[in-house]
């Protein structure tokens, strides 16, 4: 299954606006069309992650026209090849809008989302992608921990992912490499020289997101992974949790590794 579009590029029309939309294309945004004639553009996200939301419609505001954000309910399901968790989400979109038709065409060529072929990667096109399905953990070598950054990229197949791989290392010169996970697929930057590379990019970015901080702050990771937490921090991821928080953001929150995690929370289920 082809997964980059071979079309040449198209300007969509939307001024400053793009590097900020193939950012969340290539994350968490769908487009969606109303035949032939416009498309609308739905980004969705956990409570916790509102502010986002709100700081993307802001740098968007002047091209995009945009309903009031609002509160939905998501059923638990799987959205172009990645999972969606159930639970009550943040949910921003646009009104149908006919400068956004050519933007459909060029992501969604036979209606599946795909990596254009002339994507065009900026710092703020990586950070949006990153704020929007990207984390930073660690691996485990031996005794030692080493950071690492795992941008999820199920829905673009290996052929896209490879595609993505590549045009880090062309554009900015970040070495990653592609694994898959089970079903999933998914960019890895690995070792402390390519993650503060990656970081130093995405910072100026990111730093404007409060609630985005933690996904560029080095410091949290610790030399030596945690095992045990204490009552009040059990209490308060399992409140995190409960927002809608995903397992490997806690993981990172306080520190521990995703075993760890799912042991205080399994332990939640079953009291």
């Amino acid at each position: 299954m082809h997964t980059i579009h071979q079309k040449g590029r198209c300007d969509i029309g939307l001024e400053g606006t793009t590097p900020y939309l193939d950012g969340s294309l290539l994350g968490d945004g769908t487009l969606e069309p109303y035949k032939e004639i416009s498309a609308r553009l739905q980004i969705r996200h956990q409570i916790a992650h509102a502010e986002y939301n709100l700081w993307f419609m802001e740098k968007t505001s002047e091209s995009l026209r945009w309903y009031e954000p609002s509160e939905v309910h998501q059923k638990g399901m799987k959205i172009e090849g990645r999972a969606i968790v159930s639970g009550r989400q943040h949910s921003i979109r646009t009104r149908y809008m006919m400068e956004l038709v050519k933007a459909r065409k060029r992501w969604y060529p036979e209606s599946k989302k795909i990596v254009p072929s002339d994507l065009v990667l900026t710092p703020e096109t990586v950070a949006v992608w990153y704020m929007d399905d990207g984390s930073l953990g660690f691996s485990r070598p031996v005794k030692n921990l080493s950071p690492v950054i795992v941008l999820y990229t199920a829905g673009f197949g290996k052929e896209g992912s490879l595609f993505l791989s590549q045009l880090l290392l062309e554009t900015f010169g970040i070495k990653s490499s592609v694994h898959q996970n089970r079903a999933s697929w998914q960019i890895a930057v690995s070792g402390r020289t390519q993650v503060e590379k990656f970081v130093k990019l995405v910072s100026p970015t990111v730093s404007q997101v409060a609630c985005m901080r933690y996904k560029i702050d080095l410091s949290r990771l610790p030399e030596r992974e945690r095992k045990h937490l204490t009552e009040a921090e059990v209490k308060e991821m399992r409140s995190m949790r409960a927002a809608g928080m995903k397992l490997r953001q806690l993981a990172l929150q306080f520190q521990v590794g995703m075993t760890t995690v799912k042991k205080y929370i399994r332990k939640e289920k079953g009291a």
